[in-house]
């Protein structure tokens, strides 16, 4: 299956094969080509939601500067859009250290679909954070990497895992996030902070499960800390909390809402955290945890620094209780 723009549009050719990649730079001209090297780009900037040129050179492999007019030419055919442009710059463009940021378009989401790449997700809107969602994505590339590099194991990455949901969860108009109630008999030491059943939602970041041979595995909700949400208030309304995030998980499991919201594939669950900040923040996170009185091994807490110097799979986690923990260990 070829694709070739006529007209000012991007044309199917459903006779032909996907052409193999061409060294022929991408091209903003009429005769703009959709190779398999373009239809890469569009799936991965669908699956991770957004991509900054660097990360796309990266998983390309090819040369920054012709990855750079390929995207180019997928934005020109309003296959992908440029995020960072929707959101008004604080200074000026000269001033806009900003990395340009991708994300797929409906009409990129079709594209893939005609092409028998169908991806379950949704575009991104510009009203969020970019950095955070730049971050989240470096730590994908980082459990894909291990998952490959262990080689015993499959990642089910979120795109995969939201379409085995159950069928109620799949009709809510926020399938990831998780629907949990704070109940005041299983936390009386916190009387003071709230005396009824409180609902509390949490969407993590990412979800994501890893699979082994023998049809065992674990799920994840990956929360990205940058250190902007407060780690010291504990209160469950208003500006968000990491206590409210760690009264909602801990709840949620004790309730075994992630099984009935998710599946049976979310069984054996864990939350992640990765924090761009320091090690004492992480310690800081944990005593909260102690606080709330959450499962010593719900939470596991990470570093980009870990990540590197571990892996994303090896003993890069430290739980309440040890430190060196692997997410592959059963307990």
């Amino acid at each position: 299956m070829g694709i070739t723009r006529r007209r000012g549009s991007v044309k199917i050719e459903r006779s032909m094969q996907v052409s193999a990649p061409t060294t022929r730079p991408a091209s903003i001209a009429d005769d703009f080509r959709i190779t398999a090297r373009a239809l890469a780009r569009i799936a991965d900037t669908a699956r991770f939601g957004v991509l900054t040129t660097e990360q796309h050179a990266r998983l390309d492999g090819g040369s920054r500067q012709k990855v750079t007019r390929l995207l180019q030419g997928l934005v020109a055919h309003k296959l992908l859009r440029r995020l960072d442009r929707d959101i008004a710059p604080f200074l000026t463009s000269f001033f806009d250290t900003r990395p340009r940021a991708f994300g797929v378009t409906p009409k990129g989401l079709r594209l893939l679909a005609d092409a028998g790449m169908p991806i379950n997700v949704t575009p991104k809107r510009a009203q969020f954070i970019l950095a955070h969602e730049i971050e989240c994505a470096e730590v994908m590339f980082a459990v894909s990497s291990a998952v490959a590099t262990h080689g015993g194991c499959q990642l089910i990455d979120q795109p995969e895992l939201a379409s085995t949901f159950p069928a109620v969860t799949l009709a809510h108009p926020k399938p990831l996030r998780l629907q949990a109630e704070a109940q005041p008999r299983d936390f009386p030491h916190l009387h003071d902070i709230f005396n009824k059943p409180t609902p509390i939602a949490i969407e993590p970041d990412r979800l994501f499960a890893i699979a082994l041979p023998d049809n065992t595995g674990w799920s994840f909700a990956l929360e990205l800390d940058r250190g902007t949400e407060d780690i010291t208030a504990k209160r469950v309304k208003g500006r968000a909390t990491f206590f409210r995030k760690a009264l909602g998980y801990t709840s949620a499991w004790s309730a075994d809402a992630h099984l009935r919201q998710w599946g049976a594939i979310c069984k054996s669950f864990r939350v992640l955290v990765v924090t761009t900040n320091s090690e004492t923040r992480i310690a800081n996170m944990i005593a909260t945890l102690q606080y709330v009185g959450a499962p010593p091994g719900l939470f596991l807490f990470a570093s980009p620094a870990r990540l590197a110097a571990h892996g994303a799979l090896g003993p890069a986690w430290r739980s309440a209780k040890r430190d060196g923990i692997s997410i592959l260990e059963r307990a």
